[in-house]
């Protein structure tokens, strides 16, 4: 139910953005206010900046999925063959990337397997 809530909520974000206008623009537009979404005790202050990447050293097609490992970092994966895993720290900053070998990238799933994270790709 929170997940479905936070959807809704971002989405509207999103939906509330004109056609056109960068992220850049959007932050100019919002001036020096701070952008909270959500709800009661799940809300959320919005980092436009945060993941910002070189789009042709990190490419991202689609991202089929996100997941948090251990390590407190995010783990997104794309089917974007120059690197299909992006790994985040806290900060929105790459640590790590890997992968070329999975174009159809779709599915990933995080397993504590002994105390070591495993992450399982599913490649169609």
């Amino acid at each position: 139910m929170i997940r479905r809530n936070f959807i809704k909520s971002t989405s509207r974000l999103l939906l509330t953005l004109p056609l056109g206008m960068s992220v850049f623009d959007f932050q100019k537009h919002l001036g020096s206010k701070d952008l909270v979404v959500g709800h009661n005790t799940h809300q959320y202050k919005v980092d436009l900046w945060w993941g910002a990447l070189d789009p042709l050293r990190y490419p991202v097609k689609d991202c089929h999925e996100m997941v948090l490992d251990s390590k407190g970092r995010i783990v997104l994966l794309t089917n974007h063959t120059k690197n299909n895993v992006i790994i985040y720290n806290k900060d929105g900053k790459p640590v790590q990337t890997w992968g070329t070998e999975y174009p159809g990238a779709h599915g990933l799933t995080l397993v504590d397997e002994g105390g070591e994270d495993m992450l399982y790709i599913t490649d169609t």
